[in-house]
């Protein structure tokens, strides 16, 4: 059996093939819809908007945030359940004027969410601006992140607190 009836085979659609759609160019469709049905696009606009209320909404009660180890940057280490993702962006809005968050990269599989980009702003204490590349990581059950990873580059982030 050719692959292409194969595969309209196991998705249904052989009727769809012998139209002549293109099951590559629709798959791709279902695909972009899945990124955008998946990604936080909701939370990245409000944080540009500064509307930190909005995204903590969006954390499950159970939830655990995981940020750099680094010591110099008051929002390190693991933080649990709303209130810890409330700590968590306390924390970073007293040092930091965050100004930039720009994800130019989502990758969604099942109930798991990866963004690329590079955030950046200026620190408070200094004035001195700063711009680091950034991956975060999501898990979602029932519309909420249950589990939230943030890695930059923080030797950046810290150089910008230091006089």
């Amino acid at each position: 059996m050719p692959l292409e009836l194969l595969a309209a085979k196991s998705r249904g659609r052989r009727d769809q093939l012998a139209e002549g759609v293109d099951l590559v160019g629709h798959a791709l469709a279902e695909t972009r819809e899945v990124a955008r049905a998946c990604r936080p696009v909701r939370q990245h606009a409000a944080f540009q908007r500064g509307d930190i209320p909005f995204i903590i909404d969006r954390f499950a009660d159970d939830c655990v945030l995981r940020e750099t180890e680094s010591r110099e940057l008051p929002y390190h280490g693991v933080l649990e359940g709303r209130a810890g993702v409330t700590r968590f962006f306390n924390a970073m809005a007293s040092v930091f004027a965050p100004g930039k968050l720009a994800i130019d990269t989502w990758i969604c599989e099942a109930d798991r969410v990866v963004a690329q980009g590079v955030w950046g702003g200026v620190a408070h204490a200094t004035g001195k601006a700063w711009e680091s590349h950034l991956a975060l990581t999501f898990r979602v059950r029932d519309n909420k992140v249950v589990e939230f990873r943030g890695y930059d580059d923080t030797a950046v982030t810290a150089a910008a607190l230091r006089p």
